[in-house]
C-alpha cells in the first residue's frame, strides 16, 4: 500500500483495522488475525482482499498512516504553535504513544514484525513519515540539511522512547514521560543540535544518505 492510497473502502479499512488489532495479541501480525478480524467485522473475503490486498504489510502501514493523520488533526486543533519547540515535539511523541496505549501489545508485535530484514523498507517508510509529520506540525520550515538532521535526531528520540514505553509498567507511564523529557532535553538542546548539525551536514546532505542513517538508527534501537 502506498502512503498516497485512495479512500475507496475507507470505512471498511477502519473497521477491519479495529477488528484486527483486537486479534493481534492472540495471533500476532498474521493472515489469521486479518481473516478473523474480517469475520468479526462481518466482512467477506472479497472486502478483506480489496481493502488490504497486501495483507499484513498493508494493514500495518495503514495503521501508521491513520495514526499520523489523527495526530496532525488533533494537535492542529490544540494549536501547539504557541509552545516552545521542545514542548511541541514532546507533545507529539506523547500524543502518539498515549493514542497507541490501548493496543500496546499489537504495537510491540508490529515492532518485531518491522524489525525483520524483509520489512525494513516498510519500517523506514513509516518511521520517516511519522517524524516528518511531527516536525511539520511543530512548525518546522527548514529546507536545507537541517531538514534531514532534525528528523534524524527525532528518530532517536522517538524510537528509544517507544521501546522504553513498550516495557514501562509505571502508573500512567510516568517513567516513560520522564525518559522522554530527558531525551528531548539532550537531543534538542540548541547548542548540541547546532554541533550535531555541523558534524552531520557533511555526511547527510541528501535524502538517500539520510535514509541510510535511518536504517542504522533503526537497527541500533531495535537492539535496545
Amino acid at each position: 500500500m502506498s502512503r498516497s492510497y485512495n479512500h475507496y473502502l475507507e470505512t471498511e479499512r477502519k473497521l477491519l483495522l479495529a477488528a484486527v488489532l483486537k486479534n493481534v495479541p492472540s495471533y500476532g501480525w498474521t493472515e489469521k488475525a486479518i481473516i478473523q478480524g474480517a469475520d468479526d467485522a462481518g466482512f467477506d473475503d472479497d472486502v478483506r482482499l480489496r481493502a488490504f490486498p497486501g495483507g499484513v504489510v498493508d494493514i500495518i502501514e495503514y495503521w501508521s498512516i491513520l495514526t499520523d493523520q489523527d495526530m496532525v488533526g488533533a494537535l492542529s486543533e490544540q494549536k501547539i504553535q504557541s509552545m516552545k519547540v521542545r514542548e511541541r515535539i514532546t507533545k507529539c511523541v506523547r500524543w502518539r504513544l498515549e493514542t497507541l496505549s490501548p493496543h500496546r501489545e499489537a504495537k510491540k508485535r508490529a515492532m518485531g514484525y518491522l524489525g525483520q530484514p524483509q520489512n525494513l523498507r516498510l519500517s523506514l517508510r513509516c518511521l520517516y513519515s511519522t517524524v516528518d509529520e511531527m516536525w511539520r506540525i511543530s512548525g518546522d520550515k527548514s529546507t536545507d540539511f537541517n531538514f534531514y538532521t532534525k528528523r534524524g535526531l527525532l528518530v532517536g528520540v522517538y524510537i528509544s522512547t517507544l521501546l522504553f514505553w513498550l516495557e514501562d509498567d509505571s502508573k500512567g507511564f510516568n517513567e516513560t514521560w520522564s525518559f522522554l523529557d530527558r531525551r528531548i532535553e539532550n537531543a534538542l538542546s540548541i547548542p548540541k543540535v547546532q554541533k550535531k548539525f555541523s558534524k552531520i551536514s557533511n555526511t547527510v546532505p541528501k535524502p538517500h544518505k539520510f535514509m541510510n542513517r535511518l536504517r542504522e538508527l533503526f537497527m541500533e534501537y531495535n537492539r535496545y
